[in-house]
């Protein structure tokens, strides 16, 4: 099965979050990070949040990243919301009642189902798959690495970017991917090799040898005996797209 990130409706936005706890202590003495992502409808981002909060227990750490995310699109004054976190413990904690959990911990719950029920916005809060999650788990570990506090960016940090391309299909940023105009040197050149005969009939190379076998330019190209008419081959089809419904467990307003 193939997990990947997916846009929202249009007229909605995803807020993908993350908190990272580290096995070992960051180069700088984070021992977590926190990363959130406001994505619309055409996989864009509107705005994302890296850094850190200190003396957080991992848990704590996921709830806090729930809601750091949510303030963030209600103070963007996002009308429907989706919010999608990778961490199940966390989850679990707003759809049920615990027990023994730590004060800390029960403000923030506090603080995101006070948020959530505002009447100017729907937002909706879902657990997914890691795969489905990873820009903002980017954005966590970054922030562990770099940051002493929560910073909010406008563009892409980082690597960012490529992760968001990457979740619509638009591929990668290395640059043997990423196509080029040509320069004054290298328009030279190709004129050159356009001038010794280089693509045109009869001339040196492989685009030649295809203007010579597909009859163009006055050739005559027989079809050999026996062989089929590339129509006789040829047919049309449609990549198949599989409907992704809303994954099971979902918090609705």
């Amino acid at each position: 099965m193939d997990i990947h990130w997916f846009p929202p409706s249009p007229g909605e936005v995803k807020v993908n979050v993350h908190g990272a706890t580290l096995p070992a202590p960051a180069a700088n003495g984070n021992t977590t990070g926190m990363g959130s992502v406001i994505r619309r409808a055409n996989g864009g981002m509107a705005s994302s949040i890296s850094g850190t909060i200190p003396n957080l227990t991992p848990v704590e750490n996921q709830l806090a990243a729930i809601h750091i995310g949510m303030k963030r699109a209600y103070e963007e004054a996002c009308k429907k919301v989706i919010v999608e976190t990778d961490n199940l413990e966390a989850f679990g904690m707003l759809k049920f009642q615990h027990n023994g959990i730590s004060t800390t911990a029960r403000n923030i719950i506090q603080q995101i189902k006070i948020l959530k029920k505002d009447k100017v916005w729907k937002c909706k809060i879902r657990y997914v798959y890691p795969r489905r999650n990873r820009v903002a788990t980017y954005l966590a570990l970054l922030g562990a690495d770099l940051f002493g506090r929560l910073f909010l960016s406008f563009e892409p940090l980082g690597r960012a970017a490529e992760l968001m391309d990457m979740d619509v299909g638009l591929g990668f940023h290395d640059p043997r991917y990423q196509e080029v105009q040509m320069n004054g040197d290298e328009m030279e050149l190709f004129d050159q090799a356009l001038d010794e005969g280089w693509g045109a009939p009869n001339g040196p190379g492989h685009a030649a040898q295809f203007m010579n076998s597909a009859g163009l330019h006055g050739m005559q190209v027989g079809v050999a005996q026996g062989e089929m008419e590339i129509h006789d081959l040829i047919y049309e089809d449609e990549l198949s797209e599989e409907e992704e419904g809303d994954d099971p467990v979902v918090m609705m307003g």
